[in-house]
């Protein structure tokens, strides 16, 4: 029977993302709060942080070898040799009270991401119902697929988005699947 064992004892604010990268055989994740960026060679057991400049979202890794991060603004590639970051999209510029969080990469390499509000983190403002959903690729560029989002969650390329109800001040959330490109609703949760 294989018995798990603490990798490293990291404290992070808001840690996770875990990724585990097969092909360089290391451990990827974040602190979306505090604002820092993991990598962990596997043999090494010695994490390398990055700081980062804005709230994190989600993390993958690139077919070179670096980091494309979903920050509060926009997309971006880190270069972990230099710690460069070099943008790639910017999106949601008239929405600076919103940030990106949680995303998915398919076998394609579109990379599946939601956005929302901060103003669940402060207690003075109502909660903005500001959040969308989108695709971005390099070949295909950005697409907004739905927009008055609550909030995302993702688990591999099944995806859950909270819409707020017309009817009620209720939620209600929907369960989709990401397939060959095409996003297609399962089931309604209520």
């Amino acid at each position: 029977m294989m018995e798990a064992q603490v990798l490293l004892p990291q404290r992070n604010l808001l840690g996770e993302g875990i990724f585990w990268d097969e092909s360089l055989q290391r451990m990827i994740w974040f602190d979306g709060f505090g604002k820092e960026l993991y990598v962990c060679n596997w043999n090494e057991k010695t994490p390398i942080s990055y700081k980062i400049p804005q709230f994190i979202g989600c993390a993958f890794p690139s077919r070179d070898h670096g980091i494309v991060l979903c920050l509060q603004d926009g997309i971006y590639r880190l270069d972990l040799q230099s710690g460069h970051l070099q943008l790639l999209q910017k999106v949601e510029e008239e929405l600076p009270n919103n940030r990106l969080n949680d995303g998915a990469c398919d076998s394609h390499g579109t990379l599946w991401f939601g956005s929302m509000s901060m103003t669940t983190n402060q207690p003075d403002r109502e909660f903005e119902v500001s959040g969308s959903f989108y695709s971005y690729s390099e070949d295909g560029g950005l697409k907004k697929h739905f927009d008055n989002v609550l909030a995302l969650s993702l688990w591999g390329m099944s995806f859950q988005i909270r819409f707020p109800s017309c009817a009620t001040s209720r939620h209600f959330s929907q369960s989709f699947l990401v397939a060959l490109g095409t996003v297609c609703r399962v089931s309604r949760i209520a």
